[in-house]
């Protein structure tokens, strides 16, 4: 696929067009290629018509067992699958016993790459997860907060990208053109990239303001606004803004979101604005004051 998989082949032309094996093992491959039962069972295993609603997808073989995976469809009733089950229970003993007459010792059945392939893809998942929540900790947070979101985003992505393809390398590196190559690069574009991007552009958020020691500039500004507003749906919330004088320019209004809280403490007509420059030199706002 694309040239970083490499896929095995049995020379049974049938089989090898109409499915394609996610392993590396050599002992695996050997078996299926030398035998026909094992090859004629899988087949008539994957090739069933759907019936009751149920179709096979994969079949998997590990820790000594062996399943199928069926995706479900119209018409499919409760009790359908131990019918399914029952009506290819030959096939998958004529399959289990092709493996359990090979004589291989327990070590020769380790897949020389699914502990690569599963640390890639945990890390993977784990950026985008850590990156998800850090983007839901800074949404539902109103201060401190950056001025301008967007620089940051922009600098992540370009950083991220370098980032994505280191990965990608050592990610081909290592699998080797593995027959998963190309399913863990494909999970590694559309996953690592978003964790890749979210947990840059949040660490680098979070740099900004905690690394920075430089001295706080307070900035008193005049409201020209103040309003609330409710979300639709279920789980309804009421959304407290706060519109200013945009203090660093003589060209438009900024806008707050506070809390409650926050939002009735302000009674006159200004409130005055603590601002830092950023370690990363995006500036940001440490506290905003009622009143002063």
């Amino acid at each position: 696929v694309i040239g970083v998989s490499n896929e095995f082949e049995t020379k049974d032309s049938e089989f090898d067009e109409s499915f394609y094996l996610i392993a590396d093992n050599r002992a695996l491959q050997k078996l299926i290629a030398s035998s026909e039962v094992f090859r004629v069972a899988i087949k008539n295993i994957m090739q069933r018509e759907m019936i009751n609603g149920l179709k096979p997808k994969h079949i998997h073989c590990r820790n000594g067992r062996l399943w199928a995976v069926f995706s479900v469809g119209k018409g499919y009733e409760k009790g359908d699958i131990d019918r399914v089950a029952y009506s290819l229970q030959k096939h998958f003993n004529n399959a289990g016993d092709s493996l359990n007459g090979a004589a291989l010792s327990k070590s020769a059945w380790m897949d020389p790459f699914v502990i690569k392939a599963a640390l890639l893809l945990a890390i993977s998942s784990g950026l985008a997860i850590n990156g998800v929540i850090q983007l839901f900790r800074s949404y539902f947070g109103y201060f401190p907060l950056v001025l301008d979101n967007s620089a940051i985003f922009y600098d992540a992505l370009q950083y991220s990208i370098v980032v994505l393809t280191i990965f990608l390398f050592v990610a081909l590196f290592s699998l080797r053109r593995s027959a998963r190559t190309h399913i863990v690069l494909l999970e590694l574009l559309i996953v690592g990239s978003l964790g890749i991007f979210l947990t840059m552009a949040m660490e680098m958020r979070d740099i900004n303001m905690e690394w920075d020691r430089s001295p706080p500039q307070m900035h008193k500004v005049e409201i020209v606004n103040k309003y609330e507003w409710k979300s639709s749906g279920r789980r309804k919330r009421t959304h407290y803004y706060v519109v200013v004088k945009d203090w660093r320019c003589e060209c438009g209004n900024y806008k707050f979101e506070m809390s409650r809280g926050m939002y009735n403490a302000i009674g006159g007509n200004y409130i005055s604005i603590i601002q830092r420059p950023g370690y990363l030199g995006y500036p940001w706002i440490s506290q905003v004051i009622p009143g002063l």
